[in-house]
């Protein structure tokens, strides 16, 4: 079967894309990851070639903010709608029955993702519990398509990464159906501590990521056996021997892998599975900083590092005309379709969320003081106020 790969063989960033790069790293050093076959990234090449979509493309990397929403939108249509052809389709679906056809998560992998300095964390579509020959190949077109999601394309304009030669990889692996799921960072640099910081909830890690819930969140000391809950909203039942093992298997893994992580991971039946494997991207903010303000400041957890004062912006829903340069956005979480106005908005405060979510990550990547977890801020701060947010201490105040 041509162009679609297996754990066991190496692969390349060009080939497989950042994800199944990080996934045959960690098969590589025998950590358990669950089944999985990858749609290499030559496939949507050569349909973006059938499909012509250079010129597309070229316009698109030209085109100002407001005029690339169409053009974005017109290339992901052309690319759901292009019919699969033999023999792709039917080595995808041989690939798939190789597995016993079970349920499955399907994810992208693109060129442009899971760097040492940009995650794209957030950026391209993953499906969950994807079943049947149709469900899949229309879940692998979906994948393709998000290759021009408005907030990737964003995101690689922010980043001067080409529209035009990055490609989609797609990863089809079996659905662990987890007890708890999270996100675990080798290095946390809190107070000086040589700490591991996990992040959890219950089932599966999507919420998680997306920042729609507050997790369960740990400290984990990288020597000895001291770890510290500092929130318990989930109720995962995570106990003193399963993050030891954690500590372990994931301090193990950052020797093999050869940089400090950033995992996903799931615990089914006894066994923890890895989900995923890159760089940390940027340092974490240390929690309390700076010294209180002189107004009357709320308080959640800082997630990103900085102080910025602007215009409030309460915003349910992610309304772009609604954002000006300089704008604070306030919103309950920032699931992927918010984070394309980063480039706009000057500082972050969420309701939920916590500092592993896709939305934290991405603020310290944009240089973004970030404030998460600050309950009913949507209610308390109030529309077109001018409030400063300091990412530092995970406070924010009126200026």
């Amino acid at each position: 079967m041509s162009g679609i790969a297996q754990l066991e063989v190496a692969t390349t960033l060009e080939r497989g894309g950042g994800k199944w790069l990080g996934l045959c790293g960690l098969r590589a050093v025998d950590a358990r990851v669950p089944a999985a076959f990858c749609i290499e990234a030559g496939h949507f090449r050569d349909l973006a070639a059938r499909l012509e979509l250079d010129a597309s493309t070229t316009a698109l990397a030209r085109a100002s903010e407001q005029e690339r929403a169409p053009l974005a939108a017109a290339l992901r249509t052309r690319i759901r709608e292009a019919p699969f052809q033999d023999p792709l389709r039917a080595d995808i679906l041989d690939a798939y029955h190789r597995l016993g056809a079970p349920r499955v998560a399907v994810r992208s992998s693109a060129t442009a993702e899971d760097l040492r300095h940009a995650s794209f964390a957030g950026q391209y579509d993953t499906l969950l519990d994807v079943q049947g020959d149709a469900a899949l190949l229309d879940a692998v077109a979906a994948c393709w398509a998000s290759t021009f999601s408005e907030r990737a394309v964003a995101s690689r304009q922010r980043l001067r990464i080409s529209q035009r030669e990055v490609a989609m990889a797609v990863v089809v692996q079996e659905l662990v159906v987890a007890e708890c799921s999270g996100v675990a960072f080798t290095r946390h640099p809190l107070e000086g501590r040589p700490v591991l910081l996990v992040e959890a909830c219950r089932g599966l890690g999507e919420a998680l990521v997306a920042g729609r819930l507050d997790p369960d969140r740990f400290e984990i000391d990288r020597e000895g056996s001291d770890w510290r809950c500092l929130s318990d909203s989930q109720g995962t039942g995570l106990d003193a021997h399963r993050l030891l093992a954690m500590r372990d298997e994931f301090l193990r893994l950052e020797a093999e892998l050869g940089f400090e992580a950033d995992l996903e991971w799931s615990w089914q039946g006894g066994q923890l599975f890895l989900l995923q494997a890159r760089p940390i991207t940027t340092e974490l903010p240390v929690d309390g900083a700076n010294p209180p303000g002189d107004g009357e400041s709320l308080r959640g957890t800082a997630a990103s590092p900085g102080r910025a004062t602007g215009r409030a912006r309460v915003l349910l829903v992610a309304d772009q005309d609604e954002l000006e340069v300089g704008d604070v956005l306030v919103t309950p979480f920032t699931d992927p379709a918010w984070t394309r106005h980063f480039s706009r908005v000057c500082a972050l405060v969420m309701e939920r969320g916590g500092l592993l979510c896709h939305g934290a990550i991405l603020a310290r990547e944009c240089g973004i003081p970030a404030v998460v977890g600050l309950r009913d801020a949507t209610g308390r701060i109030e529309e077109g106020s001018t409030i400063c947010v300091d990412g530092d201490a995970g406070r924010v105040e009126r200026a």
